[in-house]
């Protein structure tokens, strides 16, 4: 009794591990082409989960292993993102992107205003960095300098985020990375806004003074509230520290 009863639990057993190791019947072959549906579905939910769609305004086309995008968007960034996810879908497809700018009304000195008040309000624009902008027919120049070469690129994204930008054209300076120009980066800093002159200007996110330091030449930039404040912060550098020139760009706010 007790051999038959082991028999039977040994025919179980074998009839598992054949079930389980058994080749299907119908295999999946997971190198097939994706269907036009399917990389389109995969698309729309790419741009579903970016937050790049609003209200239907993007048309996905998927034909001749090509993917065209069509439709309105709100800035060249989601432009450029709206692509990128597409081409992701499916990097093997060739990609044609249709999407036109909406068209906004405004005037190149308030979008100039509206990109710089972009650029200078972020979190990782710091006293180190220096950014101007020029317009033309919605064309964004940068000018200027950033002290770490990632910022260089953010700036340039954030523009691109900006509504009524067509272009962005990147020509904001990196500056040398030096020991020496950290330390006399870092000195500069110290003396003017630790100095009680400055103390008021330090309650703004980002101090209105900013300190640029290019192979051991430091250029100030930036808005002081006086001449007598403005002549005092280049002072401070060129007594007190050893830079080799110092540049002084501060400009006096008008009262």
């Amino acid at each position: 009794m007790e051999k038959n009863f082991r028999k039977l639990i040994a025919g179980f057993y074998v009839c598992f591990i054949l079930m389980a190791f058994a080749v299907p019947a119908f295999p999946q072959n997971e190198n097939a082409p994706l269907s036009n549906q399917t990389i389109k579905t995969v698309i729309m939910h790419r741009l579903a989960q970016h937050q790049l769609l609003q209200k239907n305004n993007i048309k996905v086309t998927v034909k001749d292993s090509t993917i065209t995008l069509e439709g309105t968007v709100q800035s060249l960034w989601q432009k450029k993102q709206i692509a990128q996810n597409a081409h992701q879908a499916e990097e093997s497809y060739g990609l044609i992107n249709d999407l036109e700018l909406q068209e906004i009304n405004i005037s190149g000195s308030a979008l100039s205003d509206s990109v710089i008040n972009t650029i200078r309000g972020h979190v990782f624009y710091s006293i180190f960095d220096w950014v101007t902008v020029d317009v033309t027919n919605g064309v964004v120049t940068l000018k200027g300098w950033a002290h770490v070469p990632w910022h260089r690129s953010e700036f340039k994204e954030l523009a691109e985020k900006v509504p009524g930008v067509t272009e962005v054209k990147n020509d904001i300076q990196l500056l040398p990375e030096s020991g020496s120009d950290d330390l006399l980066r870092i000195r500069a800093a110290r003396l003017i806004y630790n100095d009680p002159i400055f103390e008021p200007y330090t309650y703004n996110l980002v101090p209105s003074i900013h300190i640029i330091v290019n192979n051991g030449e430091v250029i100030l930039e930036g808005v002081v509230n006086t001449l007598g404040d403005r002549k005092k912060a280049a002072d401070l550098i060129y007594y007190n520290t050893d830079a080799s020139k110092v540049v002084n760009n501060l400009v006096v706010k008008p009262q």
